[in-house]
């Protein structure tokens, strides 16, 4: 008796999808099963997916001087999202509640110190007035301010040559 053949079909259930990512050793350690995380496909640009933790590796490759781990991620089925979609997840690693959070973009540094522009030169239009800010958390787009800004400050940026005004700091929930 030889099992030896061709594959005819393969069954795939729908009701969930997994995604396995790779994540740094300086990463891997502050993740743990049952964790949350933010799936989005390439594919399906504006639309995001729950997922949740469920296997993290425990042992590494080596990739460029420093090791890899892979991380496998459960999220609800859905009919748009198809095997082999290109994707990318977020982890939060840790929260913050009630927080005054500005965009990473805002920020100006000057060696070891960092700050933000509190006002708009009359003549030029060009961002001015630097105040130093202590920075907390950050999700890589916005960032927390412990220190320098107060709720409903005023701050200027420069973002690819066009000016963007941010009229009030906010305080963000689930930051």
């Amino acid at each position: 008796f030889d099992l030896k053949g061709s594959t005819l079909l393969t069954v795939t259930p729908q009701d969930t999808v997994s995604l396995t990512i790779t994540l740094d050793e300086q990463d891997i350690a502050k993740v743990s099963t049952g964790m949350e995380a933010e799936v989005k496909a390439e594919a399906l640009r504006g639309r995001s997916f729950e997922a949740v933790v469920t296997k993290v590796g425990t042992s590494g490759t080596n990739s460029g001087g420093s090791s890899k781990f892979t991380v496998e991620l459960e999220m609800p089925g859905d009919a748009d999202v198809l095997d082999g979609m290109s994707a990318t997840a977020e982890i939060p690693l840790y929260t913050r509640k009630d927080v005054l959070t500005i965009p990473v973009k805002a920020l100006v540094e000057d060696g070891a110190r960092t700050f933000v522009n509190t006002a708009l030169d009359s003549k030029t239009g060009e961002p001015t007035a630097p105040v130093a800010v202590e920075t907390g958390l950050s999700d890589g787009e916005t960032v927390e301010i412990l220190s320098g800004l107060k709720l409903g400050d005023t701050y200027y940026y420069s973002y690819y040559d066009i000016l963007e005004l941010d009229t009030k700091a906010e305080a963000k929930f689930g930051f």
